[in-house]
C-alpha cells in the first residue's frame, strides 16, 4: 500500500539498513480540525493588537494539537509553536492567543496541526530534553520514539494535518 486512502487507515513505514538491521514505526493521517475563526483585539488608545485563534474540539475523544503562529512569512521563525492536548479545553471550544504585539499591516499565518499522541510525546519530550540540557544540574533528557526495532533508530514518523489561516491585520 503506498498510501492509505481514508483516516481509518495507518501509514506502515519499515527500513532495513546495509546490515540488515531494521526500524518500523506506524502512523495514521488524522482529519483537519478547522479554525473556527481568528479574531483580532486592539488594546484601548495604543497602536497594538492581540491575535484569537478559535476551533472547536470533539470533546468524545482525546485530541493533541501543535500550534504554529508567523508573522511575516511561513519561512520565519515561528512566534508561537507548542503542543497542547484537549483536557485543557472547555466546553468543546480551544483559543489560542498572543499578547498585544501586532500592527495594522502584520501579516499572521495561523496554523492548527491536528496530530497523534505519539507525535505530542516527541515534541515534549525533545522540549524537556533541549530545557534539561540548559541546566548544569538537569538530568539528560529522554526522546519518546515511535520507531522500534534493531536499528536503534530514534525519531518520529507521523502524519500531518493541519488548517492554515493567513490574515492581514486592519484596524
Amino acid at each position: 500500500m503506498l498510501a492509505p486512502e481514508s483516516y481509518d487507515q495507518d501509514f506502515l513505514l519499515r527500513i532495513t539498513t546495509a546490515d540488515g538491521k531494521t526500524a518500523t514505526a506506524r502512523t495514521r493521517l488524522l482529519p483537519i480540525v478547522p479554525i473556527d475563526s481568528v479574531v483580532i483585539d486592539w488594546a484601548a488608545a495604543d497602536t497594538l493588537a492581540l491575535a484569537l485563534t478559535y476551533l472547536s474540539d470533539d470533546p468524545n475523544q482525546t485530541n493533541y494539537y501543535r500550534r504554529m503562529l508567523h508573522e511575516s512569512s511561513l519561512d520565519s521563525t515561528a512566534v508561537q509553536d507548542f503542543v497542547v492536548s484537549d483536557r485543557i479545553v472547555e466546553n468543546g471550544r480551544l483559543a489560542f492567543g498572543t499578547g498585544f504585539m501586532f500592527g495594522e499591516g502584520d501579516t499572521l499565518f495561523h496554523t492548527i496541526f491536528h496530530i497523534d499522541r505519539a507525535y505530542y510525546e516527541f515534541l515534549e519530550s525533545v522540549q524537556n530534553a533541549v530545557i534539561a540540557g540548559t541546566s548544569p544540574f538537569g538530568t539528560p533528557g529522554k526522546l519518546i520514539s515511535n520507531i522500534e526495532g534493531d536499528a536503534e533508530a530514534v525519531g518520529i514518523f507521523t502524519g500531518l494535518s493541519y488548517d492554515r489561516e493567513e490574515l492581514v491585520i486592519q484596524k
